[in-house]
């Protein structure tokens, strides 16, 4: 069985989202509409205002290379909206690449709490599960993260790449089901290596006109 588990992935606010080379993984950056926080409450005005504008900012000094700079925003993001989800999430995508996986849970786990069915936090936290050989916890995390979004081609593949290591009957047809649902909707993630692929990278806010997906630039 070939197994290729998808890494980091770039999302928009809209629901788009395309995936960026980075190494072996993509990074995901989410670009959400300025006008509310992390847990869809309404956020008081000037902090709601305050951290979109900040959320612009970092996600162009982190596709800029300035992940430093970024990282500093994104924490001031939380400290002026606390129920910011996106904040939490892109400091958790950048903990991640720095391999310290402790702070990245932390992080997808304030995200998830202010939205339990934020698919980026819950694919990249199963990746995170996966490559801990937690076979269980990356299939229950995985599992909602396809609930939450049935069209994401990578959480099903990785979904059906947990099953298999469950070894039996049941799990198997159940890993050939995602992994076939996985390759209709994305020919292109039959792989030619071995190994998995995983994590959303960050996600950010933009002012008013609406959101965006974006690569190395944003625009």
């Amino acid at each position: 069985m070939f197994e290729k588990l998808h890494l980091m992935r770039l999302f928009s606010g809209a629901g788009g989202g395309r995936r960026v080379a980075r190494g072996v993984a993509a990074a995901v950056l989410i670009v959400a509409v300025a006008a509310c926080g992390s847990s869809g409450k309404s956020p008081s005005a000037s902090g709601s205002q305050d951290a979109a504008t900040l959320l612009s900012k970092a996600l162009n000094d982190y596709y800029s290379g300035n992940v430093a700079m970024a990282k500093t925003e994104f924490q001031s993001v939380i400290d002026k909206d606390p129920n910011n989800k996106y904040g939490w999430f892109n400091l958790g995508v950048i903990a991640q690449y720095d391999k310290d996986t402790k702070v990245a849970v932390e992080h997808y786990k304030r995200a998830l709490a202010l939205d339990p069915a934020f698919e980026p936090a819950l694919y990249n936290y199963g990746v995170i599960k996966y490559r801990a050989s937690d076979w269980k916890g990356a299939i229950a995390l995985l599992e909602r993260a396809v609930a939450s979004n049935q069209k994401d081609a990578s959480a099903h593949w990785n979904l059906g790449l947990a099953l298999a290591h469950l070894h039996t009957k049941a799990d198997d047809a159940h890993s050939t089901k995602e992994l076939n649902i996985a390759v209709k909707l994305n020919p292109s993630l039959i792989p030619r290596t071995g190994g998995v692929t995983g994590t959303s990278g960050a996600t950010g806010a933009r002012p008013a006109t609406g959101s965006t997906s974006t690569t190395g630039t944003t625009g």
